[in-house]
């Protein structure tokens, strides 16, 4: 243990973990005396339907381990606001959600008002209210300081540092990592030892599915979860449990049609409770169409979740797409045909692409396959493995994939694909055999004359931006010209589609984080935090989500705070 771990628990231990100590009391101490008819202590309303007994009370219960519930959490015990009890849908060696899964980049611009116009830029046409902004933006910008204060080290990178630089407000974006590292889950990492610092109260496997609120009013008192324990919310229930990546059925009324299935790259335990939860008592919702995703990998069929978690089998667990050093591939759909530019995935703005002279969602049909020859195979023995292992999404920050290195792990255990012709190469993929034949034949004539005029692949591409980071000299491609190789057998493939990073739908807050209804009014004692119910409506920076989860979260609880509580005698 360092010197500064030594000191930020000192200090924090010293700064307000007394706060916390009554967080966790039995059902005897809160129970109900009847079921039914239940009186609610000073407020002097009565009702039908209150828990007989409570599993525990807390100021605040607070849904989700992400960056998001472990602010609020923090927040309350650091400035003496309250106790908290967080329930985490996960077990806990999943725990974390999307924060724990993703590249643990923190956008934090240096000027509040200059956020707000970058933002508005970024909307375009679609409209988040002034008040709404302003209250992100002020507490955005607060977000490196708090961490540091903390007792994080704090350091600047190019990244995303604007992502779009070309609209108003983007010289004021800046954006960090933990010691000046990616991945790796450092900032979540982080953030839980510092609640394991304040002894927060962690429940793990707490699915919460159900609001315990007054039929009459609305006013929230506590939650029910999957398993029917009941916790009491003495001020306030704080929703910070993410998205509905990993539920089809919500993805399929929310997600653009044609795509039966949409794989995750995040935590498969995001299943949209909130939005269920919320939308039985009547939360206006926002944002449900917009979210952060890329053409990505299949990873790990059925067998392999099995061994992961059960409870995960059937789903559509993604990895980043390999990287290719060589250019014997082509991205195909089932009729076998090429689809788009292979290079263009390089310049998507998480989920975003370039066309008309606006930004539209970046997508590839459902499935498609990535077809590549024994240059590239051998070029990267660790092809899919290095995805797995980059530092984010579910698998890298679970660490699985170690039983699972080499290419040929990958093709014994039938998640990538090796014919030595089209014809096997058609049966093992479900793609129609006639199509896929002209294709490599076409696309190998192309690679004879070096010229792709269908996508123009290979020649160098233009544009006002790169991946990463500003381009500032226009006359510089951001894809340099490249030789086209042909594919050749043996032939590999492997099953690729869009992956979501994260939704950035919910139950819409105001300025002060309460869940709010359709004519704009506050739903009692009610809060929402993180990617469920997201400022972003349309493009977004890299890094602003796990930002956003951190302010919201510390903007929820602060408000929450001021409530006097509902059974206060």
């Amino acid at each position: 243990m360092g010197n500064a771990e030594i000191s930020r628990r000192s200090f924090l231990k010293g700064a307000g973990v007394a706060a916390v100590g009554a967080a966790a009391l039995g059902a005897a101490g809160c129970a109900s005396s009847t079921e039914g008819e239940t009186s609610l202590g000073n407020t002097g309303a009565t009702f039908e339907g209150m828990p007989e007994s409570w599993e525990a009370e807390a100021d605040f219960i607070i849904l989700g381990t992400g960056g998001a519930g472990l602010s609020a959490a923090i927040t309350a015990a650091k400035e003496e606001l309250g106790t908290a009890i967080v329930l985490e849908a996960s077990p806990e060696h999943f725990e974390g959600g999307n924060s724990r899964a993703c590249w643990q980049l923190v956008c934090c611009p240096d000027s509040a008002d200059e956020l707000v116009k970058y933002q508005k830029a970024l909307n375009g046409d679609y409209v988040v209210e002034d008040e709404l902004l302003q209250a992100w933006a002020n507490e955005s910008v607060k977000t490196v300081e708090w961490l540091t204060d903390l007792g994080a080290d704090m350091q600047e990178t190019p990244y995303f540092a604007p992502e779009y630089p070309e609209v108003e407000g983007s010289s004021s974006v800046k954006t960090y990592f933990i010691d000046g590292h990616p991945g790796d889950a450092k900032c979540w990492e982080f953030l839980r030892d510092v609640a394991s610092d304040f002894d927060i109260d962690i429940r793990y496997d707490s699915r919460g599915v159900e609001l315990i609120h007054n039929p009459d009013t609305d006013e929230v008192y506590g939650i029910k979860t999957e398993d029917g324990r009941c916790f009491k919310a003495k001020k306030a229930v704080i929703l910070g449990c993410g998205g509905f990546e990993n539920n089809q059925e919500m993805l399929r009324s929310y997600f653009m049609a044609g795509f039966p299935y949409v794989g995750f790259q995040g935590t498969p335990y995001n299943r949209g409770d909130g939005l269920t939860m919320c939308e039985r008592l009547g939360a206006q919702m926002w944002h449900t169409n917009t979210y952060t995703l890329d053409m990505c990998a299949v990873q790990y069929g059925d067998e392999q979740l099995q061994a992961l978690d059960p409870a995960i089998v059937g789903s559509k667990p993604m990895v980043y797409r390999p990287s290719f050093s060589e250019s014997d591939y082509i991205y195909v759909g089932m009729d076998g045909a090429r689809f788009m530019y292979e290079e263009e995935c390089a310049l998507c703005r998480h989920g975003m692409v370039g066309m008309g002279g606006t930004h539209v969602t970046f997508r590839a049909p459902t499935p498609c396959w990535c077809i590549f020859g024994q240059k590239s195979y051998d070029a990267s023995p660790e092809m899919v493995h290095e995805s797995v292992t980059f530092g984010s999404g579910f698998f890298g920050m679970a660490g699985y994939g170690d039983e699972l290195i080499t290419n040929e792990d990958y093709i014994n255990a039938g998640l990538m694909k090796k014919c030595d012709t089209i014809a096997e190469l058609a049966a093992a993929t479900g793609i129609d055999e006639a199509g896929l034949e002209y294709t490599i034949n076409e696309y190998n004539g192309f690679v004879e004359n070096q010229s792709d005029p269908k996508f123009h692949r290979g020649e160098p591409v233009y544009a006002s931006f790169s991946m990463m980071e500003a381009n500032d000299d226009d006359n510089k491609p951001v894809i340099e010209a490249f030789e086209l190789s042909k594919i050749e057998p043996p032939f590999y493939a492997l099953e690729y589609g869009t992956g979501l990073i994260n939704t950035q739908g919910g139950a819409k807050r105001n300025a002060n984080g309460q869940i709010i209804r359709n004519d704009n009014e506050p739903i009692g004692r009610l809060y929402g935090a993180g990617e469920f119910g997201s400022i972003f409506p349309f493009r977004y920076n890299g890094g602003g989500n796990f930002s956003e989860s951190m302010s919201s979260g510390r903007i929820a609880v602060r408000h929450a705070a001021t409530l006097d509580a509902w059974d206060a005698e």
